[in-house]
């Protein structure tokens, strides 16, 4: 990801944060905070694709882990303050400065930005593909 991802959020300038295994690390540790917040049988039935068995109330519990304190917090961990590195960066403190400063179409951009970038698009493809060449090994295999 290149640096002309430039955002003034507040009193602070923030960079779109390239996707190295530390900010990797830091989606991965996030997502599976929020995940832990939900309750043991949300968490199940994500887990064994069976959503579509939640009741409403149960569905709008798993959306409300994903309320604007996550959505910064996710976000936080694809930014990086100026002057910071990635190893120095404290994503539960910038989430909370986004929490107070971050425009909502600010945050949109943010969110496009990172997925509309070189390497996400780059590792999706790469993802797929090595995937469909896994499948077919392990189809050719089961057949010898």
């Amino acid at each position: 990801m290149s640096n002309n991802h430039v955002y003034n959020i507040g009193d602070r300038v923030y960079t779109l944060s390239p996707l190295v295994p530390r900010v990797e690390e830091h989606i991965v540790s996030t997502v599976a905070a929020i995940l832990d917040a939900m309750p043991e049988d949300v968490r199940e039935k994500l887990k064994n694709k069976e959503i579509s068995k939640a009741s409403p109330m149960e569905l709008l519990d798993a959306l409300g882990m994903f309320a604007v304190q996550n959505q910064s917090r996710l976000i936080a961990c694809v930014l990086c303050p100026e002057g910071k590195t990635e190893r120095d960066k404290n994503v539960l403190e910038i989430a909370e400065h986004l929490e107070d400063n971050m425009r909502f179409t600010t945050k949109i951009k943010i969110v496009h930005d990172f997925f509309a970038c070189e390497d996400i698009q780059s590792a999706a493809v790469l993802i797929r593909e090595t995937w469909k060449t896994a499948k077919k090994a392990i189809s050719n295999a089961d057949t010898q």
